[in-house]
């Protein structure tokens, strides 16, 4: 008989495995991969020992489940509909992937102090192989990874090691409050150094809500501390010539003049165009959606036609997660996106202005991290439309969840028994 012991340290280790070493390579796989396969396999062994576990789903639960369904239903409707093959189905199978998991979690979750500690050696980790691949190496410093999905996991990563300073702040244990400032600082190196400029606007979104979080839970200098550290990072990252971020921000503003002067050929530019034809494109079939097929063949009429230019025809994606839900699922295709946004926000939204409890507010913090940074990634990019947005997305939300309701039940339990 396999003892609980078992499931409680696998779990763990799949989530640190998970959050510690993220993208980085182990083998032919990324870090997060191999997390997300060991709790996978876990789970699976969890729900065919004997005798067969008690999983009690709460509302919140069901809520959350129903918003990765719909989006799994319409994803697979457009498959079906617009003929494509099996690999079609293969984004939306990471969603009922993330079921068995869950069921695991929910009865073993993770404890929120690895957590935290994980998810700083994490940023340290991203951070560190960012500053050596590019400023030592001078090679991308992605890993292999598209820019902006590199960029998105390791906002993440440092969003939640930001959270961990107030987590370890309340319980007065100084070293792995600096272990969390350092992990989510060099997260944010990660960040900067990937060159994708779309998921640094997070940063200050994210420093701005931890601030109001914590807003009477930590000493005002200390804010104003992590601020000014945090502001002097992000001054040197600018002005040092081998990070490129200023040469990068330069370019911003050189993409939007040409634009205006109708010079579409730039990075900005193209995105502009395919903003404006997936709009154009999603008002023709508005309920319904192109497909994804459908939407390559209508951009190559475009194409033939002399309506748009190659470099936009080539990409299978409008570089926006909204709008691509849009013009090739339709209406529920969007409002499917949507959903996985907001129900999680509000799911967790509730944990953090409820709880009297800081180690429940620091993990909600953490929590709502994920779908914030995912949103505005998605504005300037198709997160969804590669396996680890996708993967990193469902089971990062899962382990954040599970985690925050655990943390509640142990805050519960403290209360009960000091009455």
């Amino acid at each position: 008989m396999i003892k609980n012991n078992f499931f409680k340290h696998f779990a763990t280790f799949g989530m640190v495995l998970f959050m510690g070493v993220n993208v980085v390579p182990i083998g032919k796989l990324r870090g997060y991969e191999v997390g997300a396969i060991l709790l996978l396999l876990t789970a699976l062994v969890f729900l065919v020992k004997r005798p067969r576990p008690k999983i009690q789903l709460s509302r919140p639960d069901k809520w959350l489940l129903l918003a990765g369904m719909l989006y799994v239903l319409v994803s697979c409707i457009e498959v079906w509909l617009d003929n494509q093959p099996i690999r079609g189905y293969d984004h939306a199978s990471r969603f009922i992937l993330t079921i068995p998991i869950l069921c695991l979690l929910l009865v073993y979750p993770p404890r929120a102090n690895h957590f935290f500690q994980a998810a700083a050696v994490g940023g340290l980790l991203l951070g560190g192989t960012s500053i050596y691949y590019k400023l030592i190496l001078g090679e991308p410093s992605t890993l292999g990874l598209l820019s902006i999905q590199y960029a998105c996991i390791s906002m993440v990563i440092a969003a939640i090691s930001l959270s961990g300073i107030g987590y370890f702040y309340q319980c007065r244990r100084v070293a792995l409050c600096l272990l969390s400032l350092f992990g989510s600082l060099l997260g944010v190196v990660a960040v900067f150094l990937s060159g994708s400029r779309g998921s640094w606007a997070s940063i200050f979104v994210l420093l701005a809500l931890m601030f109001w979080t914590y807003r009477h839970i930590l000493k005002l200098k200390l804010m104003m501390l992590i601020l000014a550290v945090v502001m002097a990072l992000c001054t040197s990252l600018y002005l040092a010539p081998q990070t490129k971020v200023q040469v990068r921000i330069q370019q911003a503003f050189v993409d939007v003049e040409q634009w205006q002067d109708n010079q579409l050929r730039s990075s900005l530019g193209d995105r502009f165009v395919m903003w404006d034809n997936a709009v154009e494109l999603g008002q023709k079939k508005w309920f319904m959606g192109w497909g994804a097929q459908g939407f390559m063949a209508e951009k190559q009429r475009q194409y033939e036609a002399g309506e748009i230019s190659k470099s936009v025809q080539l990409y299978a994606h409008p570089h926006h997660e909204f709008l691509n839900a849009w013009v090739k699922r339709g209406l529920p295709g969007a409002l499917a996106l949507l959903l996985i946004y907001v129900v999680p926000i509000l799911t967790f939204k509730r944990y953090l202005h409820q709880s009297h409890s800081v180690a429940v507010r620091s993990v909600a913090l953490a929590s709502i991290s994920v779908p914030v940074c995912f949103m505005i990634a998605g504005f300037s990019q198709t997160v969804f439309a590669h396996n680890s947005g996708v993967l990193f997305y469902v089971v990062g939300l899962t382990l954040c969840w599970t985690i925050l309701k655990g943390t509640v039940n142990e805050q519960r339990a403290v209360a009960a028994s000091g009455r």
